[in-house]
């Protein structure tokens, strides 16, 4: 039964179990995807696992290009009308 009042969710809640890696003895150590695109080139631009780019984005070598964006205050009752 939940607590009441807790401040904090336990790693369950969240799903971290999902997502870790199970190593496996004697078998090496594989990088996933989302680590080889978007860390590994800016860690070791040169390792052999590296996904440089995308494929139909501006994203190439752990970056993405300059984006700039505009915000403008509105009323919240214009919003909600």
């Amino acid at each position: 039964m939940p607590e009441k009042n807790r401040e904090f969710c336990s790693d369950g809640e969240l799903g971290y179990v999902r997502n870790r890696t199970v190593f496996v003895p004697r078998r090496g150590f594989r990088l996933d995807e989302a680590y080889r695109l978007a860390h590994l080139p800016l860690v070791v631009p040169v390792h052999p696992d590296i996904i440089s780019g995308r494929e139909g984005t501006s994203y190439t070598m752990g970056r993405h290009e300059r984006v700039v964006s505009l915000v403008v205050p509105v009323p919240g009752d214009a919003l909600r009308g």
